[in-house]
């Protein structure tokens, strides 16, 4: 009778002790991040990936085709080896297509019109040279050919390398189209690419800057 009423008591407690200790339900927190198919708000959040590296992360899987492993995150700028170890356990990599690379066509960065954000994107270029490009195309009146970009301080060769298949120079200047009778005649309103104000310019001038932001145009 002893050992029965000792048994019904530890059995008592155990019933008692997994109301207090039984895990809760699931979360969703223990999904892993494919490298391969997540969209940049689920990479950014990953520990220390914000926009830009998320950014960065499509962009590679784009044009050098799927990850093989999550230890191929390393061949992203920006990613070191402290920072794969940091979410090393947060990764995968799905094989599409049998394992065999898929490469997708991809829209280039047009350096004459890309914003910083846009340009920190690229493999080696950080907020300082982003802005560098930025000025130099302004000065400049923007790019003529995607190697120029090498004339930008702070860029060399192994650099432009390494993004010359995810860059474009479409439109060195954009251009405003100009009524051929009214270029000698009267003054012209044009409105500004870059900020949309509006500004009043000479007749027969067909090339100048805007007054609110400095961005250059040219008629045709």
């Amino acid at each position: 009778m002893k050992t029965k009423t000792t048994i019904q008591l530890i059995a008592l407690i155990a019933c008692i002790a997994s109301l207090f200790f039984s895990p809760g339900p699931a979360t969703g927190t223990d999904k892993l991040v494919d490298l391969n198919m997540a969209p940049s708000e689920e990479l950014q959040t990953l520990p220390g990936v914000g926009p830009v590296l998320a950014q960065r992360i499509i962009t590679d899987r784009e044009a050098n085709g799927p990850f093989q492993s999550p230890s191929d995150i390393t061949r992203v700028f920006g990613f070191g080896e402290k920072k794969f170890q940091s979410i090393r356990a947060l990764i995968t990599v799905s094989h599409l297509d049998g394992g065999i690379p898929r490469r997708k066509e991809i829209k280039k960065i047009n350096l004459n019109t890309a914003t910083q954000v846009e340009l920190e994107t690229l493999p080696g270029i950080g907020p300082t040279k982003a802005r560098r490009i930025i000025e130099y195309r302004e000065k400049q009146g923007g790019f003529q050919r995607d190697d120029e970009l090498m004339e930008v301080w702070g860029i060399g060769q192994k650099t432009y390398e390494s993004m010359q298949n995810l860059i474009t120079v479409r439109s060195r200047l954009p251009e405003i189209s100009i009524r051929q009778e009214a270029q000698s005649t009267a003054p012209r309103t044009l409105k500004c690419w870059r900020c949309g104000e509006k500004f009043t310019v000479k007749a027969g001038v067909t090339s100048g800057k805007c007054p609110s932001c400095g961005a250059k145009w040219k008629a045709k």
